[in-house]
């Protein structure tokens, strides 16, 4: 039984729904698209439309019309009691025995065992008054959907090559990529859900970087595979290298810049394209040393802000790029290496240490060697649409620290980080 915002009172009637309008009963059949069935479950939807449902069919009277129309797509449910929801967006829910059916724009998607539910039979849902949704699972007990409509996520079993994720970037067409430790995958849609498919690199398979090219390919960086080039029409792609101006095959990350020109970070140098780089033409990469900086150091990552200036971090911190110069930032932070302020120029920002790591204690002459300290940091400016960015990685001289003059290891990486 259904009451809507009129007042009209809806229900099932035998093998008929019948509607009550104040104390007048009519059965409503045939003449108004309907055939006749056992309609357990009668609801209406934020539009105004009204749904009803049986065992093996779901009905839809727009707001509006007087007439049903059939809604196909849906398996049969002869082994649950009919019911509907909406969520809190006020698409329908249909339990199944195939499992629970979210009405989408392109059809039905069917959520199931494999997006983590204990069975396929979906007995009930409802919709509670804080926006949860819980299902009654046929013979399995109860379930509730935390964190509905917010998170799902995606792993090996739903197709990923591996579940350590380093790169996602969306292409010109709108595909989505992502890459993992062991290869690049990409998404497709198929009945409400996103498929996962491998696409192959010769000669890369840790994909650590992606970016996306106006002219509608992909720029991959792997790990020891160097740069790669792949145009997702043909699944093609070009290797580049020493023979094209990229001198290292350890790429950590790669940008496109609105110019068309590709950007290329690596343990050993800064490279960019001389012109803009499209796959039906030869490229050309050159090594840019900002502020005299040597061959061999390492840069990480490269970005672009709404004012087309290029920020790099490396080796010596953070540098931008702006009208043919570069420019270091400077780090105003206090001594014990809180939260500070950081100037490029006339430009102001924050900077907050986030995190470090010292690798080697010296015990037996009781001393830090701290040749190997990496700390990571991150950074607020101006002109950027995300509220932190990371600034990479910072690697101070080579030198001994007494014990005595720091109280605790603690001590050691707020002193350090302090020189971010």
């Amino acid at each position: 039984m259904y009451v809507d915002a009129s007042g009209r009172v809806w229900y099932g009637c035998g093998n008929s729904l019948c509607r009550l309008d104040g104390a007048e009963a009519r059965e409503i059949g045939s003449e108004e698209g309907l055939p006749q069935d056992r309609w357990d479950a009668i609801l209406g939807d934020i539009e105004g439309s009204l749904w009803v449902r049986s065992e093996r069919s779901l009905y839809l009277r727009a707001n509006g019309s007087r007439h049903f129309q059939a809604r196909d797509g849906l398996p049969e449910s002869t082994n649950t009691y009919p019911t509907l929801a909406l969520d809190p967006e006020g698409r329908l829910l249909v339990p199944t025995f195939r499992g629970l059916a979210r009405e989408t724009s392109n059809g039905w998607q069917i959520i199931d065992a494999q997006d983590g539910l204990t069975t396929n039979d979906i007995a009930a849902v409802v919709q509670d008054r804080e926006g949860s949704i819980w299902l009654g699972l046929l013979g399995s007990g109860l379930a509730r959907w935390l964190g509905y409509n917010e998170w799902q996520s995606w792993g090996e079993r739903e197709g990923l090559t591996r579940e350590s994720i380093w790169s996602i970037a969306r292409d010109a067409g709108g595909r989505l990529w992502v890459g993992t430790q062991f290869g690049l995958n990409y998404a497709q849609e198929r009945n409400g859900k996103l498929v996962w498919k491998n696409q192959p690199v010769a000669g890369v398979e840790f994909i650590r970087t992606l970016a996306a090219a106006p002219d509608g390919t992909l720029w991959i960086g792997g790990d020891r595979g160097g740069l790669r080039q792949l145009n997702p029409q043909t699944g093609k792609s070009r290797a580049i290298g020493e023979a094209e101006g990229l001198t290292n095959v350890n790429v950590r990350n790669v940008a496109v810049d609105k110019e068309g020109r590709v950007w290329a970070s690596s343990r050993s140098g800064l490279f960019r394209s001389v012109a803009a780089a499209r796959y039906d033409a030869p490229v050309r990469f050159e090594q840019l040393f900002p502020l005299d900086t040597q061959p061999g150091e390492s840069f990480h990552a490269i970005l672009f802000d709404r004012e087309g200036r290029v920020w790099v971090c490396g080796d010596r911190g953070l540098l931008r790029f702006a009208a043919g110069r570069w420019t270091q930032a400077r780090h105003g932070g206090s001594s014990g290496g809180g939260p500070g302020r950081l100037s490029v120029d006339r430009l102001q920002g924050r900077v907050r240490p986030h995190s470090a790591y010292v690798p080697r204690w010296a015990a037996p002459r009781g001393a830090f060697h701290d040749r190997q300290w990496v700390a990571f940091g991150q950074v607020n400016l101006p002109g950027f649409r995300q509220a932190w960015m990371a600034v990479g990685w910072y690697r101070p001289r080579s030198r001994r620290l007494r014990p005595r003059a720091l109280a605790s290891l603690r001590a050691l990486r707020r002193a350090d980080l302090g020189r971010l």
